[in-house]
């Protein structure tokens, strides 16, 4: 019996080791796609759209379009749903490279690269004026590979950061003004 087994493990070693063999082959090449996977996703541009206050005013915000990736973005693509629109510039569009359709496009983008406008939330409005929320896609290429993030901005928590709301809401709002001033007055007497 002992013959057996030994006769029977010496012919399927090969086998076995072929097996193993393999077996690292394969194991290997999963590392190896996993790791380029990760190095091209460490190496690619990395586009964002964002609003932002000033340090020292609450109230002075900015657009800021942010490449924190390693490499140009090319072709860069904004677009906004519903779009951005100013009551003031005469175009009614966002002083940042807004063609005719709502979109922001610019050609490239380094890394590192940082893009300002000036937002002013009480004049830019969502063409729904009652809509706070827009959604931004953003498509950009990097050697004809395309790249595409989505999010929604929600505009809401800006209503809370202004004393005037709205234009029609500015007779209240000084009425209101001028009765804590009154009160303070009176507290002071």
């Amino acid at each position: 019996m002992i013959n057996f087994i030994t006769v029977f493990i010496d012919n399927l070693a090969p086998f076995w080791d072929s097996i193993l063999s393999f077996l690292g082959i394969l194991v290997s090449s999963f590392i190896l796609g996993a790791t380029v996977r990760a190095i091209n996703e460490q190496n690619r541009p990395y586009v964002s759209f964002s609003i932002e206050t000033l340090d020292d005013d609450i109230s002075s915000m900015l657009l800021v379009i942010r490449n924190t990736g390693n490499r140009t973005a090319e072709n860069v693509t904004i677009t906004t749903r519903p779009g951005l629109i100013s009551s003031l510039s005469k175009d009614k569009s966002i002083p940042i490279l807004i063609d005719d359709e709502g979109r922001i496009n610019i050609s490239g983008l380094a890394p590192n690269q940082v893009i300002k406008s000036t937002f002013d939330y009480s004049l830019y409005r969502s063409k729904d004026k009652y809509d706070n929320t827009t959604s931004v896609d953003i498509v950009y290429f990097r050697k004809k590979k395309k790249f595409l993030e989505s999010f929604h901005l929600d505009f809401s928590y800006m209503d809370k950061l202004s004393i005037v709301k709205k234009s029609n809401d500015i007779p209240k709002n000084i009425k209101k003004i001028a009765d804590k001033l009154e009160a303070i007055e009176k507290k002071l007497n």
